[in-house]
């Protein structure tokens, strides 16, 4: 969940009679423009195995260095440096904690930690001009694919798709795209709550040492 990137592994693919890209370079190539960006404010439409029959919705803002906030109906999560608070919308309820370093099956980490998570497996091109590009899970503790989609002539992806090994399958269709956008710096303040419905694991881990 944080301003992160990704690269690795090389294989070709010939499709209608030409070369397509290999893996590795459309890895680069989304690598290289996402380390570009200044900000990314991007919006899905998700559905899978666990999410029910309507699916989810939400939205994710980038703000670099080191700011991201992912909003569904249900809950808000932010990241800022090296902390993060998660609001709990049906409880009114806030969590405040040190940032977690282990999410890989989610759209942030494909799309700013790949290079830690996963690993280019393959590269195709359709007949319409949509490429697709298959990672791979690095981590043997956790194993499964993600499907990244491009549109024709697209340098960004329109559909990420996990597949875990246990046969859970999501799919994220992103529908706004927005780069290098003003960011509006209270997206990442968190809600006023009462005293009662804070919950601060910052403080209990510094009672400890």
């Amino acid at each position: 969940m944080k301003v992160r990137v990704f690269l690795i592994a090389i294989l070709a693919c010939v499709v209608t009679g030409y070369a397509a890209p290999s893996s590795a370079k459309i890895y680069s190539d989304l690598e290289r423009h996402l380390r570009s960006l200044k900000s990314l404010d991007l919006e899905y439409e998700a559905t899978g195995t666990n999410l029910g029959d309507g699916g989810l919705s939400g939205r994710m803002v980038w703000a670099r260095p080191d700011k991201f906030y992912h909003d569904t109906p249900e809950w808000t999560l932010c990241e800022i440096g090296r902390e993060q608070w998660r609001y709990l919308k049906t409880q009114n309820t806030l969590i405040r904690e040190a940032s977690k370093k282990d999410e890989s099956w989610t759209p942030e980490s494909v799309l700013f930690d790949l290079g830690k998570s996963f690993r280019a497996q393959s590269a195709e091109e359709l007949g319409d001009g949509t490429r697709t590009l298959l990672l791979q899970s690095s981590d043997a503790n956790a194993p499964g694919d993600v499907m990244l989609e491009f549109p024709p002539e697209a340098k960004v992806p329109d559909l990420i798709r996990f597949q875990l090994a246990d046969g859970t399958v999501t799919e994220y269709r992103i529908t706004d795209w927005r780069e290098n956008v003003a960011v509006d710096p209270a997206l990442f303040t968190p809600p006023d709550v009462p005293a009662e419905n804070t919950i601060d694991f910052r403080t209990a881990t510094e009672g400890e040492r």
